[in-house]
């Protein structure tokens, strides 16, 4: 007898901040028994995100972000540093243990799930050359040898995020703000942004994908990311509302513990706590 489907709650938004976003997440991972995805199209501030671990000295250069009035923002998960901005799209997972059929929780194992579940996504959006050219390399999402993709993640004793940030179209002025970082994945052979990225935006203005227009450009991904889930063996899909992870940051920051995504101080050089 097949195992009982696992529901998944799964929430299309938009948010203002990226700062909400990572918050919300952070809820959802250590307030929640529920599973959940989150599928954002892009934030209105643009802002440089950090690892956990991330050292502003080391990964941007400051004076260039403040003249520019971009903030950096620390998540509460690993990973390298990226800009975020209107072009950038956001897909997370925040499963439980047993939610993917024979899935061990540790860290290589979930990026070899999430490589295969984005390349039944990329097949369904690209038919063609460019969707058998995506693959994972090392920790990254690829076409050929350009990163389109990166991601973070943390694992908790019966629980995972895995969120991945998806270059729709990027900002060279913002993308400039990033130092090369001083360890990087050997496929990057010390390329710079330009040389070592590709865009979402411009493979779909290279293949046939029957969208005449940006704003519909834009939604094919994350309606890949959904028809996949919604295929998914293991997976009974429900559409739910903003409202309802919202609530759980609420609830999560009132009665259990602030959050950890913080804001970085320039002129203190600090962390502070974000609070909106």
């Amino acid at each position: 007898m097949p195992p009982a489907l696992r529901r998944i709650n799964v929430v299309r938004t938009k948010l203002r901040c990226i700062k909400k976003l990572l918050r919300v997440e952070e809820a959802l991972f250590r307030h929640s028994t529920c599973n959940w995805v989150i599928l954002n199209d892009g934030v209105v501030k643009e802002s440089i995100v950090l690892g956990i671990s991330g050292k502003p000295h080391e990964l941007v250069f400051e004076k260039e972000a403040v003249q520019l009035r971009v903030p950096l923002v620390k998540r509460f998960t690993g990973g390298g540093t990226v800009v975020v901005d209107k072009n950038t799209q956001f897909v997370s997972f925040i499963f439980n243990e047993g939610t993917v059929h024979g899935l061990e929780l540790f860290p290589r194992k979930i990026m070899e799930w999430s490589g295969g579940f984005y390349g039944k996504a990329m097949e369904g959006l690209f038919p063609s050359s460019t969707g058998r050219n995506f693959s994972l390399r090392e920790n990254d999402y690829v076409f050929g040898e350009k990163k389109f993709g990166g991601n973070a993640q943390s694992i908790s004793k019966n629980r995972f995020i895995h969120h991945t940030s998806f270059l729709y179209d990027y900002d060279k002025t913002l993308m400039n703000l990033l130092k090369s970082p001083q360890k990087q994945p050997e496929y990057r052979e010390k390329r710079a942004h330009d040389d070592f990225v590709s865009t979402l935006k411009s493979k779909y203005l290279e293949e046939d994908t029957r969208a005449e227009t940006d704003d519909k450009r834009r939604g094919l991904l994350l309606e890949a990311v959904y028809v996949t889930l919604r295929d998914h063996r293991d997976f009974d899909v429900r559409s739910v509302p903003f409202d309802a992870a919202e609530d759980v940051l609420l609830d999560y920051n009132e009665n259990v513990k602030p959050s950890t995504v913080k804001l970085w101080c320039d002129k203190e050089r600090i962390w502070n706590v974000c609070n909106d």
